[in-house]
């Protein structure tokens, strides 16, 4: 069928106007985030350890659309201490080449498990792991808020069990062995509350009294397991006056 030329591109030009619509459907996201890794991959959960995110975009990207938010379910990104961040990629040269990366620290939780952190740019998204390990106490202490105690309704001792790691803390909920004892190793005394298990800042808190009658010397004990399974402990004395 012969049409007039005005008329043929009348027809022709819905279809080159289709043929050149953007749609994101037609875009894999590996070809707008060509790279996302988490590095390590492992950290441990003490509260400050962290994994360096990078994004890496393609080569092409155009100055204002280098824009990264990223985003976590557990842990925090560094500098504002949120689960969400935005940064934007810059130039970097690496393994000998130029490339197009974002960059941001994310600072582990006090509690084990997984983190899925998450890459948004130009509506598109792509996910990476990250896994908090325990991380277990290297130090035990316990300190008293006193040194005589004199037994009486309203009085107390009180004593704290402190754990501590040469970086960081020690994860939450580390059982702590404690005990309370004469010079012949019997039990002596009340606690008000009986904690066991550490805190987030590494901590159990507790509250003790003894009835009247007793006259000596008592010892607080106290240990809890390093990473290796081996037993640490430490006490601490204090003496009962009428």
């Amino acid at each position: 069928m012969n049409l007039p030329a005005k008329t043929r591109i009348l027809f022709l030009l819905p279809l080159a106007l289709a043929a050149c619509t953007y749609s994101e459907n037609d875009v894999s996201p590996d070809a707008v985030i060509i790279g996302l890794t988490a590095a390590p991959a492992k950290v441990l959960a003490d509260g400050s350890s962290k994994s360096l995110i990078a994004v890496e975009l393609p080569k092409s990207t155009e100055d204002g659309k280098r824009s990264v938010m990223l985003s976590t379910d557990n842990g925090v990104f560094e500098g504002e201490k949120k689960p969400t961040v935005t940064v934007t990629a810059q130039n970097v040269f690496q393994n000998q080449e130029n490339k197009i990366i974002a960059y941001a620290n994310l600072i582990s939780p006090l509690s084990s498990g997984n983190a899925t952190i998450t890459a948004r740019t130009s509506n598109f998204t792509k996910p990476v792991t990250v896994t908090f390990e325990r991380a277990h106490p290297e130090r035990i202490r316990v300190l008293l808020n006193k040194l005589y105690y004199k037994p009486e309704p309203a009085g107390e001792v009180t004593i704290t069990v402190q754990l501590a790691r040469s970086t960081g803390k020690p994860s939450l909920g580390h059982s702590i062995n404690l005990s309370v004892v004469d010079s012949v190793n019997r039990p002596r005394g009340n606690f008000r509350n009986f904690a066991t298990q550490s805190d987030s800042n590494g901590q159990i808190v507790n509250y003790y009294s003894i009835l009247t009658g007793f006259k000596g010397t008592l010892k607080v004990r106290a240990s809890t397991q390093t990473a290796s399974g081996a037993v640490i402990a430490d006490s601490a004395i204090f003496y009962v006056k009428p």
